[in-house]
């Protein structure tokens, strides 16, 4: 996809959580008319900016300390103009209306994860490619140390996207990931800190699939996640974790004040 495209799928990401919100049910008092719109403050606020927010049709300000449908105000980084734009026409201006998402045969997702104006796409499984491959192997590959693949018919798929992230990336995440890595850290609270973001800003990325495609596929953030978690916390937070990292970083008792009981 190409970097226009990129941009206008970070700039809708609101808009189509708004919409999934709203699927699945966001009103803790639902009705079937139950859909949000956009609209903007009657008052500037003390900052001097009137500011917009997304509501449910049927929330009633007035009543907005007890009511039970969706109200939220639109963060100031959003292009409300875009935003505004979005909620219109209900289409995103994505330079290409093509979902690229691909899986192995053996996945188990149902869903793109994508959010389309009409939802998350189903995913099809293709039949098996019908291309053959002859490797064509020297009897002396000491004399001759080359081989030769011969691809016979036309692939009936896309090219999937790389699924294996380069080492010097991956270094890049896992240096992001250690200063803030506790045992209870999530892939979501990862993805949404300022360590995270401060770094891909550096880089000039919008977003870590812009970093690197391979982490399009967010179980990957986990594996990662979970495995450092692993290696730094391998006793967990009980007493064993306690004195692991009493053992790894205090290896000065006189600095320790030690209360003894009599």
């Amino acid at each position: 996809m190409i970097r226009s495209s990129l941009q206008s799928v970070n700039k809708s990401r609101l808009y189509f959580g708004v919409l999934k919100r709203f699927r699945l049910g966001a009103c803790i008092d639902r009705r079937d008319d139950c859909r949000p719109e956009l609209m903007q403050y009657q008052k500037d606020s003390v900052a001097g900016v009137r500011k917009w927010f997304v509501k449910c049709v049927n929330h009633v300000y007035a009543n907005r300390h007890i009511e039970t449908h969706e109200f939220f105000t639109v963060p100031s980084k959003v292009d409300v103009d875009y935003l505004f734009n979005m909620f219109q026409n209900r289409t995103p201006e994505f330079a290409s209306p093509i979902c690229n998402v691909v899986e192995p045969r053996n996945a188990r997702i149902k869903k793109c994860g994508i959010e389309h104006p009409t939802g998350q796409g189903s995913m099809k499984q293709h039949k098996t490619c019908s291309v053959t491959f002859d490797v064509v192997i020297p009897a002396n590959l000491e004399h001759n140390p080359y081989a030769v693949l011969i691809m016979f018919g036309t692939h009936n798929h896309i090219p999937p996207p790389p699924h294996v992230t380069r080492m010097q990336q991956l270094q890049d995440i896992k240096n992001v990931l250690h200063p803030i890595l506790t045992p209870q850290l999530t892939r979501a609270q990862f993805l949404n800190s300022t360590q995270l973001a401060a770094f891909l800003h550096l880089k000039g990325y919008q977003s870590i699939e812009d970093f690197s495609i391979t982490f399009a596929n967010k179980n990957r953030l986990d594996r990662i996640i979970t495995k450092e978690k692993l290696i730094m916390f391998p006793y967990g937070t009980g007493v064993g974790g306690v004195m692991y990292q009493q053992r790894q970083k205090d290896q000065f008792p006189e600095s320790v004040n030690l209360i003894k009981s009599r």
